[in-house]
C-alpha cells in the first residue's frame, strides 16, 4: 500500500513538472515568434535604407516605377517591394494582392524612419512589412515598402524543438530524484508507524477513524 502512495506522489510531482515545462515552452514559442518577426522586419528596413535616396531623387510615377522594377537584384529572395504615395496610390504589386491601405505610417515619422507591422494577403497568408519613409508632403508620406511571407511561427517552432528536449531532460533529471526523496520522506514515517504498531494489541482500544488516503486508513484499521 505504501509503495502505491510513493508511486502516486512521484507521478504527481513529475506531472506537475511536465505541465510547467509545457507552459514555459508555450511562452517561449510566443517570445521566439516575436523575436523572429522583429528580426525579419529589421532586416527589410536595413535593405530599404540605401534605396531611400535613389527614390527621393526620382520625379514622376514613370520614373518611380522604372526604379522599382530595377530592384529585383537588390532584394533578398522572397521579399517584394512596392511604393506608397502620399495620396494613397500604390506603385508596384503588393505580394499576394495584399491590401496596402492597411499599412499605417505614423505622421511623426520622417525620411529614413520605418513603420513595421503585419498584414494579410488576399488568400489570408500572413505577411510582414517594413515601410521606410522616402519623403513627406502636406498630404502625407511617400514610402518604399518591403514585404515578405510571415514565417516566424515555423522558425520559432524549429528553435523550440531544438531546445525543449534538453529542457525536458533537465527537468526529469532534477525532478525525478526530488520526487523520490519527497515520496520517501512521506512514506518512511508511515512504514515506521506500521512496524511499531504491528504487534500492539488493539482489543479494548477505541478504533481510530477510517479517513484519509487508503494507506492511512489501512494503518488506522491495523491500530
Amino acid at each position: 500500500m505504501l509503495d502505491r502512495l510513493a508511486v502516486r506522489i512521484g507521478v504527481a510531482f513529475v506531472a506537475v513538472g511536465l505541465a510547467t515545462t509545457l507552459a514555459v515552452g508555450a511562452g517561449l514559442l510566443v517570445t521566439l515568434r516575436e523575436m523572429h518577426r522583429e528580426a525579419t522586419q529589421a532586416a527589410m528596413a536595413d535593405v530599404a535604407q540605401p534605396l531611400v535616396a535613389r527614390f527621393r531623387l526620382a520625379s514622376g510615377a514613370v520614373e518611380l516605377r522604372r526604379r522599382l522594377n530595377g530592384l529585383a537584384e537588390d532584394l533578398p529572395d522572397g521579399v517584394d517591394a512596392f511604393l506608397l504615395t502620399a495620396n494613397g496610390r500604390v506603385i508596384g504589386s503588393p505580394p499576394g494582392d495584399a491590401d496596402a491601405a492597411a499599412i499605417e505610417i505614423d505622421p511623426g515619422l520622417g525620411p529614413g524612419e520605418v513603420a513595421a507591422g503585419s498584414l494579410a494577403a488576399a488568400d489570408g497568408t500572413p505577411l510582414l512589412y517594413a515601410a521606410t519613409v522616402i519623403s513627406r508632403t502636406a498630404a502625407g508620406a511617400n514610402a518604399i515598402v518591403l514585404a515578405t511571407t510571415d514565417r516566424s511561427t515555423g522558425a520559432a517552432w524549429r528553435d523550440l524543438t531544438r531546445v525543449l528536449p534538453l529542457v525536458v531532460l533537465v527537468a526529469l533529471l532534477v525532478g525525478v530524484p526530488i520526487a523520490w526523496l519527497l515520496s520517501r520522506s512521506i512514506t518512511r514515517p508511515l512504514r515506521r508507524l506500521a512496524a511499531a504498531t504491528a504487534d500492539v494489541p488493539s482489543s479494548g482500544a477505541e478504533p481510530l477513524p477510517l479517513e484519509g488516503p487508503r494507506e492511512v486508513r489501512d494503518r488506522a484499521h491495523v491500530v
